[in-house]
């Protein structure tokens, strides 16, 4: 699905200039032609994209209800999400990603945000931003675009998998966050990652269990990795991969210190977003 987003706190030129115009795309206006409305550029634009932006206040009192107008009137103004917090930035892009295509409904993806650890200030800024979008998506005013080729990302086995190991994946994430004896500000931040970077997270170091990076790699016989409080518990239930359906039990099952270094690689290059 193509999104487009842009940021700013000005608003955009009405007129395009000849020279200006030249100046970018060389001398190809029609003879005689000296300046170029922009605004049906972004009606072109609101056709081939999601387009949302993401807008700070002008300094300047006097002028900034009437650039908030303007953008309005461009672009319809349940997209023009206007942010106090920088920080939110990257909150407010992901939900209009999940929203858009489906992936969540509003309060799913403040759920999203509640998991993420982001502070009451910043999801209640987040959701009110997005609210409007969302109840003109919901009431159909607002046209979604989707590439002529667009597929879901997930297919029928993938989310059968994903329903099938819920609980495993639920009681995976309670115990890192929640269990004291395990005591590791690492393994609740591999959880916060995974979350925060879903979709951006290299396969083979995503449980196909939990769907979380791992925390505590182990390997079968045959290669195949699994989140260790996972798959034991599969194990307990029924002796066999969960998988190929072959016989497996959990002297079987070997630390997988490859699989953690990756982990730790892709972490010690990632935690900056822990912090946005």
């Amino acid at each position: 699905m193509p999104f487009f987003f842009l940021t700013c706190d000005e608003f955009f030129w009405e007129e395009c200039s000849r020279m200006n115009f030249n100046q970018v795309f060389g001398n190809t206006l029609p003879a005689g032609q000296q300046k170029l409305d922009t605004f049906p550029f972004f009606a072109k634009l609101l056709q081939k994209f999601n387009v949302f932006i993401l807008r700070k206040e002008l300094p300047n009192k006097a002028l900034e209800p009437n650039v908030q107008l303007k953008w309005c009137e461009a672009l319809g103004k349940e997209r023009v999400l206007k942010i106090s917090n920088p920080k939110a930035v990257i909150d407010v892009i992901l939900g209009a990603i999940s929203i858009t295509s489906g992936v969540r409904d509003l309060e799913g993806y403040k759920a999203d945000l509640i998991e993420r650890g982001q502070t009451e200030e910043r999801i209640k800024e987040v959701i009110l931003l997005l609210t409007p979008y969302y109840e003109a998506l919901n009431s159909g005013s607002v046209h979604v675009v989707k590439n002529a080729d667009y597929k879901p990302k997930e297919n029928e086995e993938q989310v059968n998998n994903s329903n099938k190991f819920i609980e495993i994946k639920e009681f995976f994430v309670k115990k890192i966050l929640e269990d004291s004896s395990l005591n590791s500000d690492y393994l609740k931040d591999l959880i916060k990652l995974s979350k925060e970077l879903e979709g951006k997270i290299p396969e083979e170091i995503i449980c196909p269990l939990t769907q979380h990076m791992f925390c505590n790699p182990v390997k079968t016989g045959k290669g195949k990795v699994y989140e260790k409080i996972a798959i034991e518990i599969l194990l307990e239930k029924d002796a066999r991969d969960p998988f190929s359906g072959e016989s497996l039990s959990k002297a079987d099952l070997l630390v997988d210190n490859m699989t953690k270094e990756k982990v730790y690689e892709f972490y010690e290059n990632s935690k900056i977003y822990l912090e946005l």
